[in-house]
């Protein structure tokens, strides 16, 4: 809320903003010149408070690395469209090959990330110990799904 403001007179002053092509869906016409890469207004905020307030372990620095590469991704995306002056960004077979190796480096860090262990909270127990291949489901507990 503190930074939007500014970042979206930015965009605009800059002329950052989506190309709406001419021949296409007449309904797009209205998005032209709106303020493109919008999202780093969401991704300061999150990245700043999460190492402000947030207990720093391998869980919460693969996380944000992650969320630093999904962002990267709608920022080459975001910038393409700005460079090229057109509304096509990256190719979808560009953004989802980011977004498997994003997510395969982030499950291959978690399962070899020496002695990283997962601990469900258990009000009786105090905790307990999860392998890295397990994942805690709704209705079903906690479930080991075993090596990849």
């Amino acid at each position: 809320m503190i930074i939007a403001p500014r970042v979206i007179f930015n965009l605009k002053t800059r002329q950052i903003g989506q190309t709406v092509r001419a021949e296409g869906v007449q309904e797009h016409l209205k998005k032209s010149g709106v303020p493109t890469m919008g999202g780093i207004i969401i991704l300061i905020p999150l990245m700043i408070t999460t190492l402000l307030w947030a207990k720093i372990n391998p869980f919460v620095v693969i996380s944000l690395l992650v969320t630093s590469a999904m962002g990267l991704i709608g920022f080459f995306d975001d910038i393409t469209k700005v460079i090229r002056a057109r509304s096509l960004g990256l190719t979808p077979r560009q953004k989802l090959a980011g977004q498997i190796l994003t997510g395969l480096a982030a499950a291959l860090a978690i399962k070899y990330y020496p002695g990283l262990r997962f601990e469900l909270a258990n009000s009786a127990a105090g905790g307990i110990d999860m392998s890295a291949s397990a994942t805690q489901m709704p209705v079903f507990g906690a479930l080991d799904l075993g090596s990849i």
